[in-house]
This record gives C-alpha cells, structure tokens and sequence, in this order.
C-alpha cells in the first residue's frame, strides 16, 4: 500500500492538489455569490437588456374649420422596412440589389443618407447669378420657359437607367399627384374611368389627350421636374437634354460629390459675404468665428459676467491685456450684476485721450477697449481663450450659426465629412477625393463590376441605414415611405428572394386643400433643433425619426394633436436579435382641432389677393365689381403679402392669406432636398417672395 502525506509539501503534485482545491472553493464561492446574494439584481438586469420596447406611432388628430370641412387629416401610407435582425451583412448586398431594382422601377424615394451624390449640378460662377438660387431651378426654368418639356416627353429611345424617360416622367407626375386620373402601360399613358370629372374640376379641355395633360401639368408647376431632377439618371440626362441645346450657360455637371464638400463652400459662400474683408475659401475657421464675433457680438461678449463656478469675464481679460501695452489708458471697469462697464477716470483725462487720438468727444470708454483690442488683436487672444470659447459661441448663435466646432476649430461639415470616410475607410482616405473613396466602398463592399455606379449608390443608401442602426437589430430600419401598391405587390411577390424586408401600413399627414391656409395649419417636420431635441426627445417620448409640428397650429397644439405612443414589447438576444414579441399596447389617437377659419372663405381670399397683386405689378386700372381704382405706376416687386378677415363682433380669425403659400404635404414623410429648394429663397433682396416665411 502507497502513503501519501498530504502535509508534504515538498512534493509538487500535493502543491497542485491544494491548488485546484483552493481554486474550486474561491469558484464556489463566487458562483453562490452571483446566485445567491447577487441572484436578483443580476437577473433584473439581464431582463432588462433582454426585453426592448419598440414604439408604435399614434394616429396624429384631424383639423377641421369652423363648418366641420376636414382640413388635415391622416390617410393609410405603405413603408418600406428592413428587419436586420432576419438577415446578415453578406444577404443584406443581394437582398439590397433586389429591393432597390423594384423600388427604382417604380419612382420611390429612399431615406437617403448616403453623403456621396452623382451627377450633381454647380454654379460655374456663383456671384453672377442674381436670379436664381439654385442650378436646379434655373434648369427647371429653362426647360419650362422654353417649351421643351414635350419634346423632352418625346424623347426618341431615351432611357434613364431602366426606365425610359416617358415612364421616368409618369412615375414624376403620380408620385407627387396621387389623384391625376393616368396610368401608365406597356409604354403608354392611359386614362382611368371617370377622368373627365377631373378634368372638369381642373379646369382643363375633357378631350386633351393623355400625353398632353402630363406635359400641360409639367408646365405649371415646377414641383413634377424637381422630383425628376433628384434622381442622379433624370439629373444626367436633362443635363445633357439641355447642353445638346446650349441651354446650360453657367452650369456644370460633377460626376461625384461630397455633400459635405457642398455644405461647406455653400457656408464659406454665405459667411463670405458677412466678412468679405477676411473670410473665403481659404480662410481658417478661427479667424472666421473672430471675424463673425467682432460683427455681431463683441459688446455683449466683452459686457458680460458669466457667472458659474469660477465666473469668467471676457472684459477684464481683454482690459488686462490693454494695460500691459498701454498703462496709461484712462478707462477703469466696474462689475455690477452680470454686466461689466467701462468708465473713463474722469472728464480731463478723457477729453484729453480722444483729443490726442483724433476721437470725437462722445466715444465711450468702452468703445475705445474694443477698438485697442482689435487693433491690436489682443480680442482674438481672449475669444479663442479655452474658459471663453464657449460663451463667445453662445453669443453668436444668437445672430448667426457658422457651424464651426470651437473644441476643435473646424467647420461641421469638414468634421463630419473626416468621420464618415474614417468610420468607413480608414483615416488615410480622408483627403481622397469623391470618385476615388465611392470606388473604394464598391471594393471593400465586394461588388461586382457589373453593378453600375447608380445601382451601387442605391444600395449604399440601404447600407447606410443598415449600419447605423448598430447593435438595435431588433429595431426596424424605414427605408421608403409612401410606396405605391405596385411596389408593395412585387416585394410581396419576390418574398422569397427578399428575406428581412417587411411592409407595414402607416398614418401620414395629408392637407386636402394643399397650399389654402398652408401657413395657419403649418407643416410637419424632424426633430432638429437643439430646443426640439431638448424639448421632444429628452424631456418627452419622442424619437429622432418622429415628425412634430414645425410651424402653424400643427406646431401650436403638438400636445393635442400627437396622441400617446403604444409599444411592442420583444426579448431580444445578446446581439439584439428579437426572440419573442410578449406584449402589445396600442396607440391612443390624437385629439381633434377646431378652427375659426372658413375653408371655403380663405379660398376666395386666397383668389382676390393672388389677382390684386397680379394687377399691382401690371399697374394700370385695377377693374373689380365693387369699382375700378386707377395704378398711377406699376409695382414689379409686389409679389408678397399678406391678408385677414376678421369677426368684427367676436374677434374671430375667418381667413389668413399668406402670399406666396407651398403645400404642406411635401413634408409629411420629410421634405426631399430638391423640393426644399424649391421653396427656400436665399436672394438678399428684402422683398423677394418667400413662401415658407410669407
């Protein structure tokens, strides 16, 4: 029989023995403790990183006018979603391919975040275009102004990418006009039943043809050649269309553009013309935030106290520095509340200092600091001070945004531009040009050669809301809003070969009147104003992806009309992908809004304002039934206005005519770039009409 002395311990293999022994005891110990004593916090946490609640949309409440006339309403919307946690990154390329084929086809618009665009037009030379704002809307001008839009519908063989351009211009036409009674098949337009009602009530010949109402539709309203134009293919070929022409004076065509790149010279534009002295293309973002400081808010920087832990006061800074080159400087300051003032010493020594710089008598002490301080530019010292940045940036939102981050001294755009290319390249691609980093992104994303630039770009746009949803997998990514039943019929169709994407119905916003009274109801919007974020995502349930009311009543009365928001409660794994739906709760709809306004009133208002001022600008005699007036000159710069009827006996607001008016349904699923130009009148000049602000 063998002896084993346990206390021996000398002998490696008992050593090991009460190691593995003691390393067991320590693991039960351990074990018991997150079972036992720690069981229940650790199993409340592990619920709460399995169970994820997904907001469900509440109905938004109806608007109706002082007779019971529905004014804004909600109506049944097909969106597009991708369900990441049904289909990994190698499926998501093919399923992409596939889904962005059937919506192209069908003239659906993508939530598109992707910051790289094709074929995107430019001002040769910004600074002579006087008339127009944007290329767009001069092509836009050119193309109706000249009467090409027939001879562009007639096209002979003309395609954009799959689509020709008589389909290409339908798909316009329906997309952004649900109710026009056409169709289009196997290659022709055609009417639906009953299309003569419509015609009627239009204001149009019942025996124009189908072709011709589409071409006369294009050239009254721009709204149809915009939603043409922000497709990168349609954008190539008007281009070319116009060029062929010579029509395209002071335009070029970029094949790829950073939009961040456009952001930034659109801003270093604008801010150029506030400090045309100093800011340009060039020009270093500190010196431009100085420059814009010392234009806008230099007084109230260098008369304030900020008060805080340390309280930081620009203008004793900037004196301190003052007195070191010039002690003889007869100024003193004084702190009284959050307001520093500057005095001089006294009357002499003032009357003396002014006469011997050449300085009218009435120049205030503190006029004379800034002026030092700027001369000498000890004031951009203490402006980009680390403790006064801050504050001097606060100061100048309150007149102008440069969008310029002051931790880092650099424009957003340029920022946000090096985040993205580091995020999906690397670091060393940041100073790669468009062209070059959207053909690196083909080449990490495997695509083939065959895969053109478009159809690439379409599923960069998916491969963008695909990866920044994260590790939220359970969280469904809208791609398109307001698709068309046909493209809800061929991804049902092509189930199979479309594994991930959903279709679910939702409620949009819909103002059946379109542009009457436009400016009392408002329009709806995303949240994207640090007050809104703020106000609706930190304070209260909203979500970055919510529209709120941006403007009008539809703003006002946000709380009434918003309802309360139901949940879908799902188990989710460790990668966030769902296991379970356990709970619904249902949306609670919105409540209603009644207004004073009489619908039918604010359109005849709306009528005898557009007339007026169409008879103010031809001058002349002004004819009306209740009696001619004669214009002793013509007014060519009455192109806005503004009109109310009101209850004499009740002060109730009947009609409210703001001229010239939008329609707000192009922001009910969130405006499209093109036809937010549309809207946005940059001109200096004062009078210019601006229908958003009208």
């Amino acid at each position: 029989m063998v002896h084993i002395n346990v206390f021996n311990f000398k002998n490696r293999y008992i050593i090991f023995f009460y190691i593995v022994i003691i390393l067991f005891a320590l693991l039960a110990f351990r074990l018991s403790t997150l079972t036992i004593i720690q069981g229940d916090e650790y199993r409340l946490e592990s619920d709460i990183k399995r169970i994820r609640d997904i907001p469900i949309k509440a109905p938004r409440g109806n608007i109706y006018d002082r007779n019971g006339i529905l004014l804004a309403e909600n109506i049944p919307s097909f969106t597009v979603q991708i369900l990441k946690d049904e289909l990994n990154y190698n499926e998501f390329l093919h399923t992409s391919q596939i889904l962005t084929e059937i919506l192209d086809e069908n003239g659906e618009s993508l939530i598109d975040d992707f910051p790289i665009e094709l074929n995107t037009f430019r001002f040769i030379d910004i600074k002579s275009e006087e008339i127009y704002t944007s290329p767009e809307e001069k092509m836009i001008d050119i193309l109706r102004g000249s009467g090409l839009i027939e001879e562009l519908y007639n096209a002979s063989g003309a395609y954009i990418g799959n689509i020709n351009m008589r389909k290409r211009m339908f798909l316009s036409l329906y997309k952004e006009s649900l109710n026009i009674p056409i169709f289009y098949d196997e290659g022709a337009l055609k009417y639906e039943k009953g299309y003569t009602v419509w015609l009627e009530n239009n204001g149009l010949d019942t025996n124009i043809s189908e072709e011709q109402l589409l071409i006369e539709l294009f050239n009254r309203e721009g709204k149809y050649l915009r939603r043409l134009l922000g497709n990168s293919e349609g954008r190539r070929f008007i281009y070319r269309f116009l060029d062929s022409r010579n029509l395209v004076d002071n335009i070029e065509m970029k094949d790829f553009t950073f939009i961040y790149d456009e952001d930034y010279s659109q801003l270093k534009n604008r801010l150029s013309d506030e400090v045309p002295e100093v800011i340009n293309m060039n020009s270093d973002p500190k010196d431009d935030f100085v420059a814009l400081i010392r234009k806008y808010a230099s007084k109230e920087l260098f008369s304030t106290i900020y008060a805080g832990e340390e309280n930081v006061i620009p203008g004793i800074l900037l004196y301190n520095k003052i007195k070191q080159s010039n002690p003889e400087l007869p100024v003193e300051y004084v702190e009284e509340g959050n307001t520093l003032y500057f005095n001089f010493l006294n009357e002499e020594e003032k009357v003396k200092f002014l006469t011997e710089n050449n300085l009218p008598l009435e120049t205030t002490a503190f006029n004379i600091v800034l002026e030092i301080g700027q001369n000498n530019k000890f004031d951009y010292d203490v402006i980009t001070m680390d403790q006064v940045k801050y504050h001097a940036q606060t100061e100048l939102l309150k007149y102008i945004n440069p969008e310029i981050s002051v931790s880092s001294w650099e424009y957003t755009a340029v920022l946000q531009k090096n985040n993205w290319v580091e995020a999906n390249l690397d670091p060393s691609s940041v100073d790669k040009s468009p062209k070059e980093i959207f053909y690196l992104l083909k080449e990490k994303s495997g695509l083939k050669d065959e895969v053109s630039n478009y159809e690439a770009r379409y599923i960069f746009v998916l491969r963008e809301r695909y990866l920044n949803q994260g590790y939220r997998a359970y969280y469904p990514i809208d791609i398109c809003y307001d698709a068309s039943k046909k493209t809800v019929a061929l991804i049902s169709e092509n189930t199979d070969k479309l594994n991930g994407v959903d279709v679910i119905t939702e409620s949009v916003r819909y103002y059946p009147y379109k542009e009457s009274a436009a400016h009392i109801l408002g329009y709806m919007g995303k949240i994207s104003q640090d007050y809104e974020i703020e106000k609706y995502i930190n304070e209260g349930n909203y979500s970055r992806d919510d529209l709120i009311g941006k403007t009008g009543v539809e703003e006002k009365f946000e709380d009434l009309l918003s309802g309360k928001k139901g949940s879908q409660t799902l188990e989710v794994d460790a990668y966030g992908n769902r296991t379970k739906v356990s709970e619904v709760e249902e949306p609670v709809p919105g409540g209603n809004l009644h207004l004073t306004l009489d619908i039918e009133l604010q359109k005849k208002a709306e009528e005898i304002f557009k007339y007026g001022l169409e008879e103010i600008r031809k001058g002349g005699t002004f004819e009306s039934k209740w009696g001619d007036f004669n214009f002793e000159d013509s007014y060519n710069q009455a192109n806005s206005g503004a009109l109310v009827v009101v209850d004499v006996e009740t002060g109730e607001i009947l009609s409210m005519v703001n001229y010239p008016s939008y329609d707000p349904n192009l922001f009910s699923t969130g405006i499209s770039k093109e036809n937010w130009e549309g809207l946005v009148n940059e001109s200096e000049n004062p009078l210019a009409p601006r229908p958003l602000y009208n």
